[in-house]
């Protein structure tokens, strides 16, 4: 089993558009918006190779 990550919480501001096309899709593969922000920010960051 994986230990747990403890997560931090921020806050930022998006477009309203933006954020309701996120909300459909995350809900459509149900996801949460937060999971799916976040795993768009690792692909990211992996593509960048700034994460292993």
């Amino acid at each position: 089993m994986r230990e747990k990550i403890q997560k931090i919480t921020i806050a930022f501001r998006i477009d309203p558009k933006i954020k309701e096309a996120a909300k459909r899709f995350a809900l459509g593969t149900k996801q949460t918006l937060s999971r799916y922000i976040e795993q768009l920010v690792r692909l990211d960051l992996w593509r960048k190779r700034l994460l292993g």
